[in-house]
């Protein structure tokens, strides 16, 4: 449980630093999955991802 909690973390923090550096590289569009999306819409979907693996861990209970 500790590894998932930590790896929920560090992944959520990845995933902001890409946010960031985004704003350094900027490019008209991106892919997500398939699909060609506007980099405001890849900026919020990496932001939704990194906050809920965030929130989750934050969610969980510690052990005892």
């Amino acid at each position: 449980m500790k590894f998932i909690k930590y790896f929920l973390v560090i992944t959520g923090f990845i995933y902001i630093g890409d946010v960031v550096y985004l704003f350094f590289k900027p490019q008209e569009s991106y892919h997500i999955i398939l699909f060609k999306v506007n980099v405001n819409v890849y900026v919020i979907y990496k932001l939704f991802i990194a906050f809920s693996f965030i929130l989750t861990c934050l969610k969980m209970k510690p052990n005892k």
